[in-house]
């Protein structure tokens, strides 16, 4: 027995240890050191972090804790098993570990001055970034901004459902229902006799886009609005058969609003029919 301690402890003997990877939300973390029992009776263990100063992280002797130099990061932080020398575990627990706890902590049983260690790299994981903390004065912009944006917009709605009020005013809507999934819907406009008439639009009225124009005898779908483009029919000649309906082929949600076909003579107006078409959603 005598000759296998001095082979143990002969000089000063090093070991390379393993890495233990800890959580920085972690109740503690245990760093390994296992020896065999008749090496560690009366011996005394050091755990230590050489690049801190002091160095000592935590101290056993004779069964008792010896926390003298200890490094102050570590107090009330670290602790050895009651009988760590007698069984040979001499592993450390580190309570609360921190990203600055990342090190390599080394174990030194010292026995009647030989040295034998063991080192362990201990990696806390870095905590996530904290989010952002807007100052105050960003906040209270920010409300203001949001506040005005909805005043500026309930404005401009009412404005645009006065002016469209105004302009229509006393023309009779024709309420025209589609559904998801239909082939087509008319919006309908009909004459009793020939109108005096040489050019026909539909437009949509909140954008004003041209939704259909028939003159000269021919459709005219240049300036049409590419939304409606190969959507949208009439039947013949409306000038001659006096029927001004459309049809909206495929018709969709955002096609919802109010329409107006208006029949013109050399740029005059001489007629003028709104229909408003409902989109159901199923």
């Amino acid at each position: 027995m005598f000759l296998l301690l001095l082979v143990l402890f002969h000089g000063s003997q090093h070991a390379t240890g393993e890495e233990v990877i800890a959580d920085n939300r972690a109740e503690s973390v245990l760093l390994p050191c296992q020896v065999d029992a008749s090496v560690s009776r009366g011996a005394t263990v050091v755990w230590k972090r050489s690049d801190l100063q002091p160095s000592t992280v935590h101290i056993r002797w004779q069964n008792s804790g010896h926390l003298s130099g200890q490094n102050q990061r570590f107090v009330n932080r670290t602790s050895m098993m009651a009988n760590a020398l007698q069984t040979g575990n001499l592993s450390l627990a580190l309570k609360k570990p921190t990203y600055a706890d990342s090190g390599t902590y080394t174990c030194v049983i010292n026995m009647g001055g030989s040295l034998s260690e063991r080192e362990v790299i201990l990696y806390v994981k870095e905590p996530p970034p904290p989010p952002p903390v807007w100052p105050a004065y960003v906040i209270t912009a920010l409300s203001i901004f949001l506040v005005l944006l909805i005043v500026a917009f309930v404005v401009f709605y009412r404005r645009q459902k006065s002016e469209l009020k105004k302009r229509y005013e006393g023309q009779k809507l024709r309420y025209v229902k589609a559904e998801s999934g239909q082939r087509s819907v008319t919006l309908p406009f009909r004459f009793l006799e020939p109108p005096n008439g040489n050019r026909v639009e539909w437009r949509h009225v909140r954008t004003n886009r041209l939704v259909f124009k028939f003159e000269n005898d021919h459709e005219q779908l240049g300036n049409q609005h590419q939304d409606y483009r190969d959507r949208v029919e009439v039947t013949g000649n409306p000038l001659i058969s006096r029927n001004f309906s459309l049809t909206l082929k495929n018709p969709r949600y955002e096609d919802g609003h109010i329409y107006i076909c208006t029949v013109y003579m050399d740029g005059e107006i001489i007629s003028q029919k709104l229909v408003r078409l409902v989109f159901k959603v199923e």
